[in-house]
């Protein structure tokens, strides 16, 4: 006879690819004004029974779509003091 075995239901994470097209999005609202960092990360709802890791995962794809974006000449991010938000503005040539 066969054990029943635990599977747990899979946590949905945030994608660099969709934080990448977020920030485009959200530059592309706001011609010319900058947006803050993490300031724009998507919100959660308190009943997400894994909102922890969701918030830990849009944090972590966030960080690496602002580089990726950054990389590509896309968008400029500025910090000016440790601890300070990050600013992005879309970038021009």
């Amino acid at each position: 006879m066969e054990q029943p075995v635990y599977r747990p239901a899979p946590t949905t994470s945030f994608r660099v690819d969709e934080a990448m097209e977020r920030f485009r999005a959200l530059l592309a609202e706001r011609p010319g004004k900058k947006i803050t960092f993490p300031g724009c990360l998507p919100p959660f709802e308190a009943a997400d029974p894994p909102r922890e890791l969701k918030a830990l995962s849009a944090v972590a794809s966030s960080l690496i779509a602002v580089l990726e974006l950054s990389r590509g000449q896309e968008v400029v991010a500025t910090q000016t003091e440790p601890q300070e938000s990050i600013r992005l503005s879309a970038w021009f040539p």
